[in-house]
Formats: C-alpha cells, structure tokens, sequence
C-alpha cells in the first residue's frame, strides 16, 4: 500500500458524479476478528470517511485538474 504524506494532497473524483470531489488521506487496515481488509480514508468537506480499498477505487478514480 501507498502512504500519503501530510504534504501531499491527493484528490479524486466521483466516476458517477463529477461534482464530487474529495481528499486522499491515506490507506489504514480495518480488522474485525480474524477478519483484516485494506481500507482508504479520505475526507469529503468536513467528513471523514472509509472504504474498502477495491470499493473506493471503482466509485472514485484520479482526480485532474485543467
């Protein structure tokens, strides 16, 4: 997994909503028993969120600016 620095601001985009945009944080391991799966949290406003890593990926992809 990839860490992102306090520095580094990585921003992606919604693939069904292109008026959502939100920042990467950084990758983190959600565990529930013997269960581990590698997670994302990434802040959308004021909220912080987390996914599954597969799951973040398919609904959000890089974000580019023009």
């Amino acid at each position: 997994m990839d860490t992102v620095t306090a520095q580094q601001t990585t921003r992606f985009v919604s693939r069904t909503n292109p008026a959502v945009i939100v920042d990467l944080i950084g990758d983190a391991e959600f565990r529930l028993a013997e269960f581990r799966n590698p997670v994302i949290v990434y802040r959308r406003g004021d909220t912080i969120y987390v996914r599954r890593t597969s799951e973040f990926h398919l609904k959000f992809k890089p974000y580019e600016e023009s």
